[in-house]
C-alpha cells in the first residue's frame, strides 16, 4: 500500500467523483508530481473529457496498453475507452500502470463501484478511499449500499465519506 494513493468511489452515477479527482489533481500538482488514474470502467471517459484530452488519448492509445498522458502537468492514465473494452482488461496491465504511477507524489484514482477484479493492484495501493455522496435519498440510500460492501473489505479507518454539495443559487 502506498501512502500516497487516494481513491474517490462515487456513491451512484453523477456524484461529482470525477470531477472532484480533476480538480484535487490540479490543485495537487501546482505542490508535486501526481498522477490521475481513470479506472472508472463504465467507459464515459470522464477524466478525458473533463480535462479536453479526448484526441490525445485517442492518439496515445494502443491495442494491449492503455495511453499515458501528460495533462495540465499531470500524469493521466485512461485504463479503458468503452465499456466493452473493460471486460477485457487485465489485472497484470493495470498492474504495470500502478507501478509507473507510483514514482509520483501522489496517485488520485477515480475508481468504480463496484470494484472490477481488474483494478485489485490499484485498489492494493490505496491508502486512503473517499466515498462521494450527494445529500439527497438517492445519493443517500446509494452511499449506505456502497459504504456497507466497502467496509466488508477495507478497514473503516481508511475510508471516509465526502458530502458533495452543489450550491444552487447563481
Amino acid at each position: 500500500m502506498s501512502n500516497r494513493a487516494v481513491s474517490f468511489i462515487g456513491a451512484k452515477g453523477g456524484s461529482g467523483a470525477s470531477t472532484l479527482c480533476v480538480e484535487v489533481s490540479r490543485q495537487l500538482a501546482k505542490c508535486g508530481s501526481v498522477a490521475l488514474i481513470d479506472a472508472d470502467l463504465s467507459g464515459r471517459r470522464s477524466i478525458a473529457v473533463l480535462l479536453d484530452a479526448v484526441r490525445t488519448f485517442d492518439g496515445l492509445r494502443l491495442e494491449d496498453a492503455p495511453p499515458i498522458a501528460l495533462v495540465e502537468g499531470i500524469e493521466v492514465a485512461e485504463l479503458v475507452q468503452t465499456l466493452v473494452s473493460s471486460f477485457s482488461l487485465r489485472a497484470e496491465i493495470v498492474q504495470h500502470i500502478a507501478e509507473q504511477v507510483l514514482q509520483k507524489d501522489i496517485v488520485i484514482v477515480d475508481a468504480p463501484q463496484p470494484y472490477a477484479g481488474a483494478l485489485r493492484p490499484l485498489m492494493s495501493i490505496t491508502a486512503k478511499y473517499l466515498i462521494v455522496m450527494e445529500p439527497t435519498m438517492l445519493g443517500t440510500t446509494g452511499a449506505r449500499a456502497l459504504i456497507a460492501d466497502h467496509l466488508r473489505a477495507v478497514s473503516q479507518h481508511r475510508t471516509a465519506v465526502v458530502l458533495q454539495r452543489r450550491d444552487q443559487r447563481k
